[in-house]
């Protein structure tokens, strides 16, 4: 039985090293993406705040009135101003995203019909009293960042393809986390403008 030792000698390794290289360096290159991409999700705490925000809706409509949204002593506040006349333009829709659910949340504003110059407008109960903290980067070190394109995959993240429409996306230390549309909005909301407004504990 011949010496197994014996049955790639030397030789062969130096007369075949290009072909090695080319089939061995792609993937060690993948395999090296995929340990740097799946790592911090392992490593890295999870979020442990919720994100408030607004974006823009796909369609235009006219409106006799504009919100306006703000954060206030900790706290949304989401104001009506009443228009000279209907004007058209994008209105804005309120979201929350839990990460830790990858749950994305519309608030629905209920705006009276008739009212004069502006008002304050009346919260669903169950954001009323939350407690937000405004700016792009959460107390536990996520920060939100406008990418609309979002990468999934081992393809999408070597070669810039097989991307998913998205709001954005929250990261810190390497750990991504989409943020992406139900399913009947996920085409319409490419280039969306989003609006951070906080973020508060989940």
């Amino acid at each position: 039985m011949p010496n197994s030792t014996n049955l790639l000698p030397p030789s062969f390794f130096r007369r075949h090293a290009f072909t090695i290289a080319a089939i061995c360096l792609p993937v060690l290159i993948a395999g090296l993406f995929l340990l740097a991409t799946a790592l911090p999700h392992y490593f890295v705490e999870d979020p442990q705040y919720k994100l408030l925000f607004t974006v823009d809706t796909p369609h235009a409509a006219s409106q006799d009135y504009k919100l306006q949204f703000k954060v206030r002593d900790n706290k949304i506040a989401v104001l009506a101003n009443r228009l000279d006349e209907p004007k058209t333009f994008s209105a804005q829709r309120l979201y929350i995203f839990t990460p830790s659910t990858q749950q994305l949340e519309q608030v629905e504003l209920n705006v009276p019909a008739n009212f004069e110059d502006s008002i304050v407008v009346e919260l669903p109960q169950h954001i009323q009293n939350l407690q937000v903290l405004s700016g792009a980067t959460a107390p536990d070190g996520y920060v939100f960042k406008p990418d609309y394109h979002y990468k999934t995959g081992l393809f999408g993240g070597l070669f810039g393809s097989g991307s998913n429409p998205s709001l954005g996306t929250i990261s810190r230390n390497g750990r991504v986390i989409a943020i992406q549309p139900v399913d009947q909005d996920r085409y319409r909301y490419y280039y969306r403008t989003v609006h951070v407004l906080g973020w508060t504990e989940s």
